[in-house]
């Protein structure tokens, strides 16, 4: 089965996305300054990402984050809020690699358990 795209919108319009998001679980490891945390992603656009540790995470800032079939990809944790976290991508060129990386999860018709 597919992942599935939606629209994560808030009720506030200061809050709302510029980017569809994709509902997906899957590791990933995640980077901030000298400490390495295991994670799960939740969801994904090509202009960010929202995980969850295993720990609290208690700093933002930037990081990098190892997914699946993808180099590391390098952003700025934006927001913590007990374990989970909300990473912006930092690189033009990291929205082309992201959006080929869901493309290929949607015709190999991976699901949210298979990784």
């Amino acid at each position: 089965m597919p992942v599935s795209s939606k629209r994560m919108v808030e009720a506030t319009s200061s809050d709302q996305r510029m980017h569809d998001r994709v509902t997906v679980r899957c590791p990933a490891r995640v980077r901030i300054g000298n400490r390495q945390h295991a994670a799960y992603l939740e969801n994904i656009s090509v202009g960010g990402a929202r995980l969850k540790t295993f720990g609290t995470i208690r700093d933002t800032g930037k990081v990098t984050l190892k997914l699946p079939d993808l180099p590391p990809l390098m952003g700025e944790l934006r927001w913590v809020e007990d374990a989970a976290g909300g990473v912006m991508f930092a690189l033009p060129e990291v929205s082309e690699l992201v959006r080929r990386w869901i493309a290929e999860r949607n015709a190999k018709g991976r699901d949210a358990g298979n990784d």
